[in-house]
């Protein structure tokens, strides 16, 4: 799981963030025109997933409960502050069937996190 999950990340670093560094790139042009509600959107969703992998670690959960404790807390923070934003940024992108897309996403990353709360 460990190895897929890192093989992804590197495939979105490679392919979409890296072209932010670009000033001419279409994702650049297209996520900047958002202004500040894109900073408020991935600063929180950069937290999320990077503190989401870790909640399913056993061995943190074991040793450090404390740790697990309060990356869960800051993660959930970020999921319920990042994933109600996520429709509204879609909404004035430039495709608009991605609209339908991010309630979807939002609605299933708030339940799944929601659920994991009810469960722990």
């Amino acid at each position: 799981m460990w190895v897929v999950y890192g093989l992804m990340t590197l495939f979105v670093v490679l392919t979409r963030e890296r072209t932010l560094l670009d000033a001419e790139s279409f994702f650049r042009r297209r996520y900047f025109g958002f202004g500040w509600i894109v900073a408020v959107h991935g600063i929180p969703l950069a937290f999320a997933l990077v503190l989401g992998v870790f909640q399913f670690s056993t061995r943190l959960r074991r040793d450090h409960l404390q740790l697990h404790r309060w990356m869960g807390r800051i993660y959930m923070g970020a999921v319920f502050l990042n994933a109600p934003l996520e429709p509204i940024i879609a909404h004035y992108a430039p495709m608009p069937t991605e609209q339908m897309v991010a309630i979807m996403h939002a609605f299933a990353w708030m339940s799944t996190t929601a659920i994991g709360l009810y469960c722990a």
